[in-house]
C-alpha cells in the first residue's frame, strides 16, 4: 500500500510538472478571455446609457433651428435632436438620392429649407417613386418638425461616387451636399442634415422612421466570452486529470 501510494504521487508531481506550459497557456487563455468578458459588460452599459439619451431626445419638445445651430456650434452631439422648422424649401436646390420607394426603384428627396432669420439646413424629405418630376423642384413654403440624422460620413464598399455635377446622390456626403448648395447673399447653411418626421402634402415624399441603427449585442458578447472562458478552464482541468492518472516511463 505504501510504495502504491508513492508511486501515484511520484505520478502526480512529474505529471504536473511536465504540464507547466499547459497550465501558463490556459492561465493567460482564462485571463483574456475574462477580460473580454468584461469589457463588453462595461460597452453594454455604456451603450444602454447611449440608447436611453436617443429615446429621451425622440420623445422631447422639439428646438428651433438657431438653438440646433447654436449647440452644434458649441460641439455638442446633436443626432437624433427634433428640431421644428419654418421656412422655404428651395426646390431648385434639391438633391436626389438613389433610394427604394415600395420594394421599387425611387429617389430620396434632400432639400434646403431657409428660414426667414437667414439660416438654412439641409431637409431629407422622404422617398418619391420614378420618375424625378419637376414638381420637385418648385419652390414651397414649409412648416415641420425634423429630427437630426446621425451620418457616418464614409462612401460604402458598393456606393458608386456621388455625381455631383450630374445631381445624382449615392451616399451620404455632407460636405459635397454644402458645397453644391448654393444659398442667397447672407444665408448661413447648418451642417447638418434633417428627416422630416411627417409626409408631404399628397403623402409625398414619404419619409421613413429614423431608427437609431444602433445595435446592443453587447450582453451575447459577454456571456460569450464567459462561457468560453469557463469551457477553456474545464478542458484544462480534465485533461490534467487525465494526464496527471497515466503511468509514467
Amino acid at each position: 500500500m505504501v510504495d502504491g501510494r508513492a508511486t501515484w504521487r511520484d505520478r502526480t508531481v512529474t505529471g504536473s510538472r511536465s504540464l507547466w506550459p499547459l497550465w501558463l497557456a490556459a492561465a493567460c487563455g482564462f485571463i483574456l478571455l475574462c477580460g473580454l468578458g468584461f469589457w463588453q459588460v462595461q460597452r453594454l452599459a455604456a451603450k444602454e446609457a447611449q440608447l436611453a439619451a436617443i429615446a429621451a431626445r425622440a420623445r422631447a419638445q422639439p428646438i428651433g433651428l438657431a438653438e440646433l445651430a447654436a449647440r452644434r456650434m458649441k460641439g455638442e452631439d446633436v443626432a437624433y435632436f427634433r428640431v421644428h422648422l419654418t421656412g422655404t424649401y428651395l426646390g431648385e436646390q434639391t438633391k436626389p438620392m438613389i433610394a427604394t420607394f415600395g420594394g421599387g426603384p425611387g429617389f430620396e428627396l434632400v432639400t434646403p429649407l431657409l428660414a426667414a432669420d437667414g439660416l438654412a439646413i439641409l431637409v431629407d424629405r422622404g422617398a418619391i417613386p420614378l420618375p424625378f418630376e419637376a414638381r420637385w423642384q418648385a419652390r414651397e413654403e414649409a412648416a415641420l418638425v425634423a429630427v437630426v440624422r446621425p451620418l457616418a460620413g464614409r462612401q460604402g464598399m458598393f456606393d458608386p461616387d456621388n455625381d455631383v455635377a450630374g445631381n445624382r446622390w449615392y451616399w451620404w456626403d455632407l460636405k459635397a451636399m454644402m458645397a453644391a448648395t448654393a444659398l442667397p447673399e447672407g444665408a448661413t447653411l447648418v451642417p447638418l442634415i434633417v428627416r422630416a418626421e411627417t409626409p408631404g402634402k399628397d403623402g409625398l415624399p414619404r419619409p421613413a422612421p429614423l431608427a437609431s441603427g444602433l445595435r446592443n449585442n453587447h450582453l451575447g458578447y459577454a456571456i460569450t466570452w464567459f462561457s468560453l472562458a469557463a469551457a477553456l478552464l474545464g478542458v484544462t482541468l480534465v485533461f490534467a486529470r487525465s494526464e496527471a492518472g497515466k503511468p509514467r516511463a
